[in-house]
């Protein structure tokens, strides 16, 4: 008689809650005859609105009108018949911050943080991020997370409510989960643009921006190689953040997905690969930020990543003084951290260390070698050799630094290395 009763109970409020859950058939935005709201779709809306409006505010939006333009016309390239056919907008707006990451929100804003755009090598490789999130956005995967979580909610509430009722008990567990999901829902539904999405929401967002990057003339080669690049940066820093493209793991699925992808794609396609990479273009276009993301990279103790993005930087730019300076100062965090770290031999060194130092010296030299005029790398390799005990020389760099550079802010700072010095 309980079993009966506890059986016809639960069915009779499951068949109750599941009138009322959230639509799970939802059209893709290119899929409907013209853009329409969804059921709870607007209020999501108006939550990553809000959100975009402190993004505003913070100062962490990226200000260069120029390469605003140029990521959107990327964009643009892939989803605008789309946008223009359905009235849709799609913005992609740059975020200040080393760590690698990117998401797309259901009202159409796609944040790329800087990181990823210094790591790439050439538009269709920024294409393909681009492709993805976009993907999310005409796919509406927050929405789809949302009324997921809502159901899945509304399944266990009940049936705890229910099954309390019927034993007089509620021991906890799944009620205490499922009162955690719903004070959330409204931020899980975007929570999927930093954090990711499902499994099976990821792999159609790695078909369909496939599609989309060889539609708009892309070579799809790139494709892989921009996961590869993250991934191989996320694995010299050790990256262990929960964001979407600081987790490795997902990093490596989407490595794998398109090397699937390029194997079909080569098979139907002989004449493959006269495709657009644009990587001059590209280089040009993010010069000034990589050399701003090497700041936060260093910051942020993210040498590794700081080094390889400068490098690439002054393969392409030969004669940027600012760059070589700021190399050389990356390596003497590299050699400062040896030193206080515990891989120390008895001589309170490693080989490491010493390696970084000559490194850094070298950097500083080139600096002063491309600009004589430029003052910061005197400063900074005179530095080196004061705590190396070559007082002199460090002396001469120092009168050499204030003579280019006499209403320094440091001036009194390095004044005093040369008093001592003499």
């Amino acid at each position: 008689m309980i079993k009966s009763f506890l059986k016809w109970t639960v069915l009779s409020v499951l068949a109750v809650s599941l009138i009322s859950c959230a639509s799970t058939n939802i059209k893709n935005i290119d899929e409907q005859e013209g853009f329409v709201f969804y059921q709870d779709e607007a209020n999501l809306w108006k939550q990553v609105d809000e959100f975009h409006a402190v993004m505003e505010r913070s100062g962490f939006v990226y200000q260069d009108k120029e390469l605003e333009e140029y990521v959107n016309s990327i964009a643009d390239k892939m989803f605008g018949e789309i946008l223009k056919k359905y009235n849709f907008d799609l913005r992609v707006y740059l975020i200040k911050d080393p760590i690698f990451n990117a998401g797309a929100y259901p009202n159409g804003v796609i944040y790329v943080n800087t990181s990823i755009l210094a790591t790439l090598e050439n538009e269709a490789q920024l294409a393909t991020i681009l492709a993805h999130e976009g993907t999310h956005v005409i796919h509406r995967h927050a929405l789809k997370t949302q009324n997921f979580l809502i159901n899945k909610t509304a399944f266990y509430k009940f049936f705890d409510i229910t099954m309390a009722g019927a034993t007089g008990a509620v021991r906890g567990g799944v009620v205490g989960n499922s009162l955690s999901i719903a004070r959330l829902i409204g931020g899980l539904g975007i929570a999927g643009a930093i954090y990711g999405y499902s499994r099976v929401l990821e792999e159609e967002a790695d078909e369909y921006a496939y599609k989309f990057i060889v539609d708009a003339g892309y070579d799809p080669r790139e494709s892989k190689k921009a996961y590869q690049n993250i991934s191989t940066a996320l694995e010299e820093e050790k990256i262990k953040a929960p964001y979407f493209y600081s987790t490795h793991p997902k990093i490596k699925q989407r490595v794998r997905n398109f090397e699937q992808y390029l194997k079909s794609y080569e098979k139907e396609n002989k004449e493959a690969f006269q495709k657009v990479i644009n990587e001059e273009v590209y280089m040009g276009k993010v010069k000034d930020l990589i050399l701003e993301n090497a700041e936060l990279e260093l910051k942020r103790n993210k040498l590794n990543s700081a080094i390889a993005q400068l490098k690439r930087y002054n393969r392409y730019f030969k004669n940027s003084p600012e760059s070589y300076d700021l190399l050389g100062r990356i390596y003497v965090a590299k050699m400062e951290f040896k030193k206080h770290n515990k891989n120390k031999d008895k001589g309170g060194k490693t080989d490491d260390s010493l390696d970084h130092k000559q490194a850094a010296m070298d950097a500083f030299g080139q600096a002063n070698q491309i600009n004589p005029d430029y003052p910061h790398a005197y400063k900074h390799l005179g530095l080196l050799y004061y705590k190396k005990g070559e007082r002199q020389k460090a002396s001469g760099l120092f009168k050499k630094y204030m003579d280019l550079n006499p209403q320094a802010e440091d001036g009194e700072y390095i004044r005093g290395y040369i008093h001592e010095s003499e």
